[in-house]
């Protein structure tokens, strides 16, 4: 709250490339620093209380860096890590995935199947659910 009126403070806050996941991402890496080697080496979950004040100093600490070409960076290796997945070696585009197919186009494929093998396998069909919306319940009343 005594921040709340510190327009330096603001003015690092709304840095673009500041967000709130990278502030408690830093956070927890902070916390993380205080764990003893024992219980990091034994992967277990550590749970444990740091006061706020020292919470609140990380924050302040996590806003005041200065880090802005580092995260352009990290951001531009993404993007190119990004595109490297989408094309190929050749530098064509790769073929898409291959689509999913809905309940009703694999059933046709086994009605398919069975006709043709003359074998049936007994399923359970289940009637078709239907949304309803609330809206239009009240309008028919």
């Amino acid at each position: 709250m005594q921040q709340c009126g510190n327009p330096e403070m603001e003015r690092l806050i709304l840095q673009k490339h500041k967000t709130l996941q990278r502030c408690v991402d830093y956070l927890m890496e902070q916390a993380w620093e205080l764990v003893d080697e024992e219980a990091k080496n034994q992967r277990i979950k550590v749970g444990f209380a740091v006061t706020s004040d020292t919470v609140f100093s990380w924050g302040r600490d996590y806003y005041a860096q200065d880090d802005k070409e580092e995260m352009e960076k990290k951001e531009k290796e993404a993007e190119e890590r990004f595109r490297a997945k989408i094309t190929s070696a050749d530098g064509k585009k790769k073929p898409a995935a291959k689509p999913r197919t809905s309940k009703r186009s694999k059933k046709a494929e086994t009605d398919g199947k069975e006709k043709i093998s003359g074998k049936s396998e007994k399923t359970e069909e289940k009637p078709e659910e239907v949304q309803i919306s609330l809206f239009d319940v009240g309008m028919t009343a």
